[in-house]
């Protein structure tokens, strides 16, 4: 790590100059011509290319799944990105597919049940490796989004978004406990921590087929060696490709 990191927008790797580009874009933001729905509209004007990259592999790794049964499970809400961008490749690629829903997870209140493991490394941790790191209470607010979001879909009479508050590590066997008939197309798995993550699996890797994605986020990494120590747990790792995007590091993959 470099003496010019900084903490801006909840990333390890802002450096002063990306502060000072961020800061720009919202003044930018804030002060360009056009109405709210304007910029709704042209929302180029204001991604930056790392976001842009990133929601082009959540498209990828969707369509990678096209014709595979089974739900899209989002284990680490937070903001809701990842979910409603899920949501949104679902109406826009897949508009009558109403049996795929996308199932957020989360506890809402931050991280729980942070281990050892979660802290092997010799260099720091992340930033956000606490109890109550990464806290977003935006379970309501994201009620609302989704709300809105069912207002302009195809056969919004059957529900398409869902959430599960609490921790996952109750959560995923108690929502499997309830709905046996579930599978899983993508697994995506945000939450960078060692026992969330195999809770995650251990409920959601027996409904995955033949095809379907295991999405992990932040694999290899010094800062959050809990989520790789994960996977070596609960797969054997000879018997799979992991992949990373070339285009966003930090999104990894592997195709059952």
């Amino acid at each position: 790590m470099t003496d010019n990191k900084v903490d801006f927008g909840g990333s390890e790797f802002s450096t002063n100059q990306q502060q000072s580009i961020n800061e720009r874009k919202i003044d930018y933001f804030e002060s360009s011509l056009g109405s709210s729905i304007d910029k709704q509209q042209s929302l180029m004007r204001y991604m930056s290319r790392q976001d842009l990259a990133k929601l082009l592999c959540y498209a990828d790794i969707y369509n990678m799944t096209s014709g595979i049964a089974g739900n899209i499970v989002e284990c680490g809400v937070y903001y809701g990105n990842g979910l409603m961008t899920f949501a949104k490749l679902c109406a826009s690629l897949e508009p009558y597919n109403y049996n795929c829903k996308v199932i957020g997870f989360d506890t809402f209140e931050g991280n729980q049940s942070i281990s050892e493991k979660d802290h092997l490394s010799k260099s720091e941790s992340g930033l956000h490796t606490f109890e109550g790191g990464y806290e977003a209470n935006t379970y309501d607010d994201l009620k609302r989004c989704i709300e809105i979001f069912d207002m302009d879909r195809p056969l919004n009479q059957f529900p398409k978004v869902e959430l599960v508050k609490g921790n996952i590590c109750q959560t995923a066997p108690e929502y499997i406990e309830n709905n046996q008939q579930t599978l899983v197309r993508i697994l995506s798995l945000t939450m960078n921590l060692y026992e969330p993550t195999k809770a995650a699996l251990k409920a959601f890797l027996p409904r995955m087929s033949k095809g379907s994605v295991i999405m992990p986020f932040t694999l290899n990494s010094d800062l959050y060696p809990g989520m790789t120590l994960s996977i070596l747990d609960e797969l054997n790792i000879k018997d799979y490709q992991v992949k990373t995007m070339p285009n966003y590091p930090n999104v990894n993959y592997i195709v059952l």
